[in-house]
C-alpha cells in the first residue's frame, strides 16, 4: 500500500486516499492495482458534547409541547364531579378553546421536526471510530465518521 493524498475542509470533512499499486488476494477476494478513496467526517470530544447538548436543548422542548397535550387531554378526561347544589354531575375543568388545542398541536409538531433535524446532525456511536486520536492540526483528539 502506498500513501495517497489527503485534504481536510472545514476542520471535519476528510478525504484521503490509499494506492495499491499491485493485485492483492486473500480469502478469496481480488483488490488492485487502484486507488481507493475514502471520505469520512471529524468529530473532537468538543464536538460531540456540543451536538449532544442542542440536541438536549431541543428535546426538551418537545418534552414540554408533549407534556402540555398530556395534560389537556387528562384534563379533558377527568372525571365529572358531583355538583349537589344543582343536583348535576359537572365537567371539572373547562374546555380547552380550539384556537389553543391548534397552538398546542403546531408547537408540538414544530418541536418534534426541530429534533429530528438536530438528531440527523448527531453521528450514532456505531458510526464512530472506537478510539479518538491525534490529527494534524487540529489541538484536540478526533473521532472519525
Amino acid at each position: 500500500v502506498e500513501s495517497g493524498t489527503w485534504s481536510l475542509s472545514n476542520n471535519r470533512d476528510l478525504v484521503y486516499s490509499l494506492t495499491f499499486p499491485e493485485k492483492l488476494e486473500r480469502n478469496g477476494i481480488e483488490l488492485g492495482p487502484c486507488t481507493i478513496i475514502c471520505e469520512g467526517l471529524l468529530y473532537t470530544k468538543k464536538d460531540l458534547a456540543d451536538l449532544d447538548q442542542e440536541f438536549y436543548k431541543v428535546r426538551s422542548i418537545t418534552d414540554e409541547a408533549n407534556s402540555e397535550l398530556k395534560e389537556m387531554k387528562r384534563r379533558k378526561e377527568a372525571p365529572r364531579k358531583w355538583n349537589s347544589e344543582k343536583n348535576v354531575w359537572e365537567q371539572r375543568y373547562k374546555n380547552e378553546s380550539p384556537i389553543s388545542k391548534v397552538g398546542k398541536r403546531f408547537k408540538q409538531f414544530l418541536a418534534e421536526n426541530d429534533e429530528k433535524r438536530q438528531s440527523k446532525k448527531r453521528p450514532f456511536s456505531s458510526e464512530l471510530s472506537l478510539e479518538s486520536g491525534q490529527f494534524p492540526g487540529i489541538d484536540d483528539n478526533v473521532f472519525i465518521g
